[in-house]
């Protein structure tokens, strides 16, 4: 289990050092409806990819069709588009987009709801990206059909929460409110049960570079490494190659000053 939170243009003035340690991952609102960029996307992104920390975006829905769900996932991607998201991207449809829609005299029923959603979600995973749904209980139940073949970002607040035990299966768990350094408030909090990072980088997913194999450094042999910890290699040599015979005859010069143990690790070194 790994520790993130989730925050949006709301969240302003932020200690990006301070907030990323201990940090395993945070969720960024992308945008939200008919292309509505979030004003502090970039700044939280620039911030929290500075120190490391995973970046995973989600983008808050205002659909009321699945053509426009279609769309606004597409303007998620470009949003996105040539950064290193490392973490899901997320569809969010919450109450205020049911009561948005039922004032542009649309209802939202389940049918529609889940067809939005796999609009969404399907079009994320057509172009590449790690796609996952964002829900509490209440949408799980009475607006989404079966979506479970979509990784779940359950939304579930509890006082004192057990963040090793999410209440059911899921992804990630927004377990509710938590004080972060870094920030001036509160912000949501979440706990991960996978390593995104790890998991999209092996699939292929999010369009993330290849990492270069890092170089192998050779081992330092056993009688340098031994040579150096007793003091028998001059100040001004430790950055010259020296040869088993070169240390060897360091230690004759010095085997007087061995005590009995290192007389035996000595020998040992010897006989090798």
């Amino acid at each position: 289990m790994k520790k993130y939170i989730d925050i949006s243009g709301w969240q302003k003035n932020v200690d990006y050092e301070k907030a990323s340690k201990g940090l395993g991952g945070v969720m960024l609102r992308a945008g939200y409806g008919k292309g509505n960029d979030d004003g502090m996307f970039l700044t939280h992104y620039e911030g929290f990819t500075r120190y490391g920390v995973p970046v995973g975006v989600y983008w808050f829905s205002y659909a009321t069709n699945v053509e426009e769900a279609t769309n606004e996932a597409r303007y998620c991607i470009s949003a996105i588009h040539g950064k290193k998201i490392e973490l899901p991207v997320c569809f969010d449809f919450e109450d205020d987009s049911v009561n948005y829609a039922r004032n542009k005299g649309v209802k939202i029923n389940k049918q529609l709801a889940t067809k939005m959603a796999e609009a969404f979600l399907s079009t994320i995973e057509q172009n590449g990206y790690y796609a996952m749904l964002y829900a509490n209980p209440n949408f799980l139940k009475n607006y989404y059909g079966d979506l479970s073949r979509y990784d779940l970002w359950l939304a579930h607040w509890f006082n004192n929460p057990n963040l090793e035990t999410p209440p059911r299966q899921c992804g990630i768990w927004q377990y509710g409110l938590c004080k972060w350094d870094g920030f001036t408030s509160e912000v949501d909090g979440d706990a991960a049960y996978n390593d995104y990072p790890t998991i999209i980088r092996n699939a292929g997913l999010n369009h993330l570079p290849k990492e270069e194999p890092q170089p192998q450094v050779p081992m330092e042999p056993a009688y340098v490494s031994w040579a150096a910890k007793h003091n028998f290699l001059l100040k001004d040599e430790m950055d010259v190659p020296a040869t088993k015979g070169d240390i060897i005859r360091m230690l004759y010069n010095y085997h007087s000053t061995f005590s009995e143990e290192d007389n035996k690790s000595y020998s040992g070194l010897l006989e090798r």
